[in-house]
């Protein structure tokens, strides 16, 4: 099945010897000009559960090592004993809350939790995910987030703009930095201290010097790739 591929630059290789190199999602079904992936992977436009345990098996066949299987998890009907059974038939070992409900403004995100697509049951089948077996990278796009999932124990973190910080074009870096370093102050009070990837383009990935201050690696925006990757 088509997929996004979303590579992961660590400014220090040796420092992170047991991570990830890469993220999986699928694509977008709904693509309009000008609708970044970022955002359009939010929009309920698929069927969730078919479409990640496909992605699963796809994973499983990439010729990149340590590759993170992104999951839509506000989904209240994914079963996760299914999920689990492909990541194994797969050799997935990482999987990540991506996209998240965290991504939405406060308003309507509520809103999203009056209809049951909330961010508790996001974090709640991430959790189920990890106590399963496999380990988790998650998603968070402000300092209390990052403390949540943090102690649920997240062994990577993702930081990622809001929705509405797309609003006229990807944001800079010292918007996105500005967040970072917020996020590895609340986490350092919090006594976590495991690697933050921030999100950056490819213009950015090969120059350490353009990164949002405070990451330890670029998770690069993505790039659409077939089954046959």
């Amino acid at each position: 099945m088509p997929h996004l591929i979303w590579t992961v630059t660590w400014r220090d290789d040796a420092a992170f010897p047991d991570v990830f190199r890469a993220l999986a999602t699928p694509v977008p079904m709904l693509i309009a000009d000008g609708l970044p992936a970022e955002v359009g992977l939010l929009l309920p436009n698929r069927n969730s559960q078919a479409a990640e345990l496909a992605l699963a098996e796809v994973v499983g066949r990439l010729t990149e090592p340590g590759v993170v299987l992104g999951l839509f998890l506000a989904n209240p009907f994914l079963r996760i004993g299914p999920l689990v059974a492909a990541c194994r038939a797969a050799g997935i070992d990482w999987v990540a809350n991506l996209p998240s409900v965290s991504q939405q403004e406060p308003e309507f995100a509520q809103q999203l939790e009056d209809v049951g697509l909330d961010l508790g049951g996001e974090l709640k089948r991430l959790d189920a995910l990890r106590s399963a077996g496999l380990r988790i990278a998650a998603v968070a796009t402000d300092a209390a987030g990052a403390c949540r999932v943090a102690e649920m124990g997240a062994e990577c973190l993702i930081v990622l703009p809001r929705v509405s910080d797309f609003a006229v074009g990807f944001p800079s870096s010292r918007q996105r930095g500005a967040a970072i370093q917020d996020i590895r102050a609340a986490l350092s009070e919090a006594a976590w201290h495991g690697p933050i990837l921030g999100l950056g383009d490819e213009t950015e990935a090969s120059h350490p010097g353009l990164w949002p201050e405070g990451v330890d690696g670029l998770l690069v925006r993505p790039r659409a790739a077939n089954s046959g990757a």
